[in-house]
């Protein structure tokens, strides 16, 4: 295959697969006034550098400038059949195969062309995989077999000491900050101080945390805060929260949070209230 073929068919594959050709397909052929071979060429100048764009300027105007060839009419046992477009990727050109009403005798003409440079692209690419081949076998055969030396004998190492703890997990370092980010959010919240509280929540989850519910309590703690459930970088907890009222009373609640270990601290994203566990008493 020609060097010059070769620097085409990028730029011929686009052309065939693009919109401009599709509807250039559906146009009655022998009509062309120049504006479906400027539409093509249009197409082309996007994609690809001028010099290209220079050379498929002539196959352009050839294809469009053909003389249309009268198709047979259709017997009556036969119905029309819509436009059908099928592609059909190859190693180095896509070959497109359009079956139109109108018969245009250029795509023809260009199926030819395309179908002669494909077949000599595959016989050249079959010659110089087999002398790629042919070499590679002939330096194997060339290379000396590498020698082997005895393996040296290896110093007797001395006893290692007794091994000392493994590294917690990873997986136990995000359940450490997940829960201190909620330890940290009730300790805010029960010192009333909501600008720091509200760095260890999301937006979503903000009505959750509202200043004037937790203004009627004199403290808030919470405890027995366990992991329930894992997927990727979310955490879901349960924990007991209670209340303490200005007059001592006290309530116990469980409460869920859904925590997200990217970031820090890591951010509460959602919170539920469980149940009551143990009611005010007044």
């Amino acid at each position: 295959m020609a060097a010059d073929q070769q620097d085409l068919l990028p730029a011929l594959s686009f052309l065939l697969r693009s919109r401009a050709m599709a509807s250039a397909l559906a146009q009655p052929s022998g009509r062309d006034d120049g504006r479906i071979a400027a539409r093509l060429l249009a197409e082309v100048e996007a994609q690809y550098s001028p010099a290209i764009c220079q050379r498929l300027q002539g196959v352009i105007q050839g294809m469009v400038g053909m003389p249309e060839r009268q198709a047979p009419h259709p017997s009556p046992a036969w119905s029309p059949v819509p436009p059908a477009q099928a592609v059909v990727n190859q190693p180095a050109v896509t070959t497109l195969v359009t079956t139109s009403s109108s018969g245009s005798s250029w795509v023809v003409a260009l199926l030819c062309f395309l179908i002669g440079i494909v077949g000599s692209g595959l016989l050249l690419l079959l010659w110089q995989q087999q002398q790629q081949q042919g070499k590679q076998a002939v330096n194997v055969s060339a290379t000396p077999p590498a020698p082997t030396n005895p393996p040296e004998p290896q110093p007797s190492s001395p006893v290692a000491p007794a091994s000392e703890p493994s590294a917690a997990p990873a997986g136990t370092a995000a359940i450490d900050a997940a829960v201190a980010s909620i330890q940290e959010l009730y300790a805010a919240l029960s010192a009333k101080d909501y600008a720091s509280a509200s760095n260890h929540y999301g937006g979503q989850a903000a009505d959750q945390f509202d200043p004037t519910f937790f203004n009627q309590f004199e403290r808030v703690t919470v405890a027995d805060l366990r992991q329930t459930s894992s997927a990727g970088s979310t955490m879901n907890f349960e924990g007991v929260v209670t209340f303490v009222y200005p007059n001592g009373d006290v309530q116990t609640e469980s409460r869920s949070f859904t925590m997200d270990t990217r970031t820090t601290p890591v951010l509460i994203t959602s919170s539920e209230f469980g149940r009551v566990l143990q009611p005010r008493r007044g």
